[in-house]
């Protein structure tokens, strides 16, 4: 997808919007880890993690559930 960027003057691409948004794995990611810590820990993936980086919001839960 291509955008005018007033501001500066040329256009911008997008990122391609992924097949499988993160919300789609939510299940697989939000187990918790019996072997871990007690604390509780939010990820609150924006709308931009969710649609177009989803890998990202997925290693990033993947880490967190490792602590």
């Amino acid at each position: 997808m291509r955008l005018p960027m007033a501001s500066l003057g040329r256009e911008k691409s997008l990122p391609a919007v992924a097949d499988q948004p993160l919300h789609y794995r939510a299940r697989e990611i939000t187990q918790t880890n019996p072997q871990g810590a007690k604390t509780r820990i939010a990820l609150f993936p924006s709308c931009i993690v969710d649609h177009f980086l989803p890998n990202a919001g997925y290693a990033a839960a993947r880490v967190l559930q490792a602590l």
